[in-house]
């Protein structure tokens, strides 16, 4: 992974961690919060790209 990309992948984890902390998720459990809370860079990149390719499939 690119000093960039990873440079980027970590404000978006400081932004969805501050989100997380100010309101509370409504389902503690789900993989993403987990990643964030743990600070899980990579993993919160794969859980955003598999949400992001579902998507565009389901809505083709």
């Amino acid at each position: 992974m690119s000093y960039y990309i990873r440079t980027f992948l970590e404000r978006l984890l400081f932004l969805l961690r501050t989100h997380f902390e100010t309101y509370m998720p409504s389902d503690c459990q789900d993989e993403l919060v987990k990643a964030v809370k743990n600070r899980e860079v990579d993993n919160v990149y794969a859980i955003i790209r598999q949400a992001y390719q579902d998507f565009n499939v389901t809505h083709i």
